[in-house]
């Protein structure tokens, strides 16, 4: 599968929840420039799971369900899925830039979860060599920063249907 590693800033912004987060491994602890290593294999369903590591240690995986090009429709984290589109646009500063849009969740795949209670905000600027990305994440609460992820990440083999980016897949 897919295996992408870099280094990436790790903020908790909301810390006396994060701390019951850490606790139960949903994020990792906040840090400068942690080891990170993100690898994806695709599954008989035809979703792709993406597993993250911090510092060797690993954290909760996410499902994403892809269209026929790659583009993600979904990601999943536990009970709640995230549903999302897909905007790439060419910034002057960077090239291209790819950004998910969070449009709605559910919990427990049917039961309609406000986007205003917990969303998800994902920009990656495409390196101009198209082998990887500069990373922004943050994932809010109640339209809050609760933790937020930045850095590079370079990918070491492409995986499951070009799955290091359908991004960086038309760059080349």
């Amino acid at each position: 599968g897919a295996f992408l590693s870099g280094r990436l800033k790790v903020e908790h912004h909301m810390r006396p929840l994060n701390i019951v987060q850490e606790w139960l491994s949903l994020v990792p602890p906040p840090g400068d420039a942690i080891p990170t290593v993100v690898r994806a294999k695709r599954k008989p369903d035809g979703r792709i799971e993406w597993l993250r590591a911090f510092d060797g240690k690993h954290f909760v995986a996410s499902t994403w369900t892809v269209a026929d090009d790659g583009a993600p429709i979904s990601e999943e984290f536990g009970p709640l899925e995230f549903a999302q589109s897909l905007e790439i646009t060419m910034a002057a500063d960077v090239g291209e830039r790819a950004v998910l849009c969070h449009t709605s969740s559910k919990l427990f795949g049917s039961i309609p979860f406000p986007t205003a209670l917990m969303g998800v905000h994902c920009e990656m600027d495409v390196h101009r060599d198209g082998a990887g990305y500069d990373l922004r994440v943050s994932v809010l609460l109640m339209s809050l920063p609760l933790v937020s992820y930045t850095g590079a990440l370079r990918c070491h083999d492409p995986g499951p249907a070009g799955a290091k980016g359908w991004g960086m897949q038309r760059s080349r």
